[in-house]
């Protein structure tokens, strides 16, 4: 196993590469909203929609070439780094080893547009962790457009992570084992049969500005939420 991100495989849809049925289900709520378009746009995702996954999302923002940051991020996501997330650079999630990489594919999946399907695991392999204390999960990144419709946004959503957290190794970062990348063409559904989500109520509907959903919508009362079997 080597210790940077591997080529991205091109798969013609995700059903194969994807093993969490959770982590589906929010793929296929993304996918929904797409309609005939290649992308959705970020005040079109529903926070409410997404409950079951609000502590294990983020959303991520491409202010200018070479600055993608977290604008919001969930509970498990802090939780693993041990610390808010908000603010910071995506790449703090990841293995020193490969930052600079996995920036860059992101980038380049937000431009294209393309979704990314990643299979990571903590530590990385340089640290020499046997196999059984590694944690597992997947992680999608699904490229959304901004209020002038310019693919600046996207939707990060971590599935279930296997094997134990221990408080002592945090914070917990990546490290990419295999990479699957899907462009994205309009009317073309990423998944073969998509789980849908349960719908939001009428009384859960996302503000339609983005800053007011994040500071006092759904997706900031996210971070708040006690993790269950977390530090005290």
């Amino acid at each position: 196993m080597t210790g940077h991100v591997p080529e991205p495989r091109t798969p013609r849809r995700l059903d194969a590469a994807l093993h969490d049925a959770g982590l589906r289900a929010a793929i296929g709520y993304w996918d929904s909203l797409r309609g005939p378009r290649a992308l959705p746009a970020r005040m079109e995702l529903d926070p409410a929609a997404l409950r079951p996954h609000l502590q294990d999302a983020a959303i991520l923002e491409l202010s200018r070439p070479g600055s993608l940051r977290i604008r919001l991020g969930g509970a498990r996501i802090n939780a693993l780094l041990g610390m808010d997330v908000r603010g910071l650079p995506l790449r703090a999630l990841f293995d020193l080893s490969e930052r600079a990489r996995v920036s860059s594919e992101v980038e380049a999946a937000m431009r294209a547009p393309a979704a990314l399907l990643l299979d990571v695991i903590s530590p990385a392999p340089r640290f020499g962790r046997p196999e059984a204390e590694l944690l597992r999960a997947q992680i999608a990144i699904l490229p959304m457009t901004d209020a002038d419709l310019a693919p600046t946004r996207a939707l990060y959503v971590m599935g279930a992570v296997e094997g134990e957290a221990r408080p002592a190794d945090t914070p917990h970062r990546w490290c990419t084992t295999q990479m699957h990348k899907l462009l994205l063409t309009p009317g073309e559904p990423v998944l073969s049969d998509a789980p849908a989500l349960r719908p939001a109520r009428r009384g859960d509907t996302a503000h339609r500005d983005e800053t007011t959903s994040e500071t006092r919508g759904l997706l900031a009362r996210a971070r708040f939420r006690v993790i269950e079997g977390g530090r005290s």
